[in-house]
């Protein structure tokens, strides 16, 4: 049978109950409010990041590169590990604490991950967690959690993402692939070149100067100029003396 549920003024997720009694439906499925309150999308830095996964298997193992290729510091904490893990650990990218999860575990940590398959257990690790002041992540469906992984690609110097916000995550890569199908991409390169006019901007202007051009050239038309360019063959160098010489045009 088909809800919707109302819960302090704001709508709450439809759900299908499945046979599960109307009074049950908030210990089972899609019983939060909206994810997007008090959220904001950020690029965090994890080189050397303490990050701890409660939890070795497969969901740990779809998370686990993601920090592991940035250089974070990875601990797991679980009685078994997923075996596309175990070459991680083997290579010292990643160490493994083969038992239960304990609370002293958080001691240290900067990130936890709860990757159980025990929604209970989960709930646990992210109340620890938050007595702790850690941000955590939380795999199971009906949280909770103050954080949330995007899914993303990146093209060199451009990242982009998404995010359901928690709602429907196994849809968030065929938007990214939707996305990712309409973008020029010649975009990194114009990023590259941009960065280094910047660059020269900071070298060649004083503060005040570099900001007021900076600020023009947000309504440059890119995809007008990148229309009529012969880029094929161009090189770094050649985007960034032909984006320079656009630019100064642009601004004369």
């Amino acid at each position: 049978m088909h809800h919707s549920v109302r819960g302090n003024g704001r709508w709450k997720a439809d759900y299908y109950t499945a046979g599960y009694p109307s009074s049950r439906v908030h210990e089972r499925i899609f019983c939060w409010e909206k994810f997007s309150v008090g959220c904001v999308p950020l690029l965090v830095d994890v080189e050397n990041l303490r990050v701890l996964f409660i939890g070795g298997g497969r969901q740990a193992r779809n998370k686990l590169a993601n920090f592991v290729d940035q250089g974070a510091f990875i601990r797991i904490v679980s009685p078994s590990l997923n075996e596309d893990i175990k070459p991680y650990v083997d290579a010292s990218r990643v160490q493994w604490i083969c038992r239960e999860y304990r609370p002293s575990d958080l001691r240290h940590m900067q990130l936890v991950m709860a990757c159980t398959n025990d929604p209970k257990m989960n709930r646990r690790i992210i109340q620890d967690a938050a007595e702790e002041g850690i941000l955590a992540g939380n795999i199971s469906l009906e949280g909770p959690r103050n954080i949330q992984m995007m899914a993303y690609r990146r093209w060199e110097s451009l990242i982009v993402s998404v995010s359901t916000q928690g709602q429907a995550p196994m849809i968030s890569p065929w938007i990214l692939q939707e996305i990712q199908s309409s973008l020029d991409s010649r975009w990194p390169r114009i990023i590259s070149a941009m960065h280094r006019f910047r660059q020269y901007l900071a070298a060649n202007f004083d503060s005040a100067e570099a900001q007021e051009i900076w600020k023009r050239l947000k309504t440059f038309p890119f995809h007008t100029w990148l229309t009529t360019v012969d880029d094929q063959n161009w090189n770094d160098v050649e985007w960034e003396k032909n984006l320079k010489l656009a630019f100064e045009t642009w601004l004369e």
